[in-house]
């Protein structure tokens, strides 16, 4: 079968632990900013909110941990781009021309 697939047009996960800091690159900080924006536009619209987000109920704990990760992993190794505070549970992205703050509550509906 092709890689993630166990069964001929069944796909499966192929999750396997990230062992080095290279992952998650950066290549261009001007970008982020501009690549973001649009990935909200996409979220904040009615229309198409429900093509480019989809989420299984029984997955949310798996995407907690996922958000989690992040949240420790970005600002560590991206610290000029990425601030994260735990108090009040945000993650504020800076980057040329572009400064955003998420609540991780908002992602956790």
């Amino acid at each position: 079968g092709l890689s993630g697939q166990d069964m001929a047009g069944i796909l499966r996960m192929g999750l396997r632990r990230l062992r080095s800091s290279r992952h998650f690159l950066v290549e261009e900080a001007t970008r982020l900013g501009p690549e973001l924006l649009l990935k909200q536009k996409a979220l904040d619209n009615p229309e198409r909110h429900k093509i480019v987000y989809a989420a299984e109920p029984r997955s949310l704990q798996a995407q907690q941990e996922l958000v989690e990760l992040f949240v420790a992993y970005l600002p560590k190794r991206y610290p000029d781009l990425y601030t994260y505070d735990n108090g009040l549970k945000t993650i504020t992205v800076h980057t040329p021309g572009f400064t955003k703050t998420f609540r991780l509550d908002d992602w956790m509906e």
